[in-house]
């Protein structure tokens, strides 16, 4: 009967073993997540970084362009009070030359030109930053959801460290009643 106890303890010990063994190797599982876990965090708040300075770049961008279309307007305004002045000028004296006349219309037409593509730059620097925009936001999101992730990880972690200790508890005790039953 002694022998059929030390057979069971045995046995119980041998379980407990194994499941300490399995409880180890989870936890090791476990800890090299958390530590992935760690690390795309960090990499998430690094591109969060980069992608808010880029859409601080891409801003200051086109505020210089809308900057630029405004000068365009205001020399395309100059230009076309100078051709007023010049064709009111002609209404009462015919003398004042043609080609002067021809020469503002070419800077009217050039400051038109200028103030096309200024206008042209500046919705493709507001596309930029809207796709800037788009990008840090989800580079946030991505952050956040990493932070979630490695709480979900860590606390995985710890419930693996109890399971270790459990499992350790275990082992001993059937250690000592195999010892005990010898």
């Amino acid at each position: 009967d002694e022998k059929e106890i030390l057979k069971q303890y045995e046995r119980e010990l041998l379980l407990a073993k194994t499941a300490h063994g399995r409880a180890q190797r989870e936890l090791r599982q476990q800890e090299e997540k958390v530590m992935k876990s760690k690390q795309n965090l960090q990499l998430s708040r690094e591109q969060e970084v980069k992608c808010n300075l880029i859409r601080q770049q891409t801003q200051r961008e086109v505020e210089e362009a809308e900057m630029a279309v405004q000068t365009a307007q205001l020399l395309l305004q100059a230009a076309n009070s100078a051709l007023t002045l010049i064709i009111r000028a002609m209404v009462v004296n015919p003398f004042i030359g043609v080609a002067l006349l021809i020469a503002k219309e070419i800077a009217v037409q050039l400051c038109q030109s200028a103030l096309d593509r200024s206008k042209a730059a500046l919705r493709q620097k507001h596309e930029l930053l809207q796709k800037r925009i788009t990008d840090h936001e989800q580079s946030k999101a991505k952050v956040k959801t990493s932070e979630e992730q490695l709480k979900a990880e860590e606390t995985n972690l710890q419930t693996k460290k109890t399971e270790v200790t459990q499992r350790k508890e275990e082992l001993d005790s059937a250690d000592k009643r195999v010892k005990d039953q010898k």
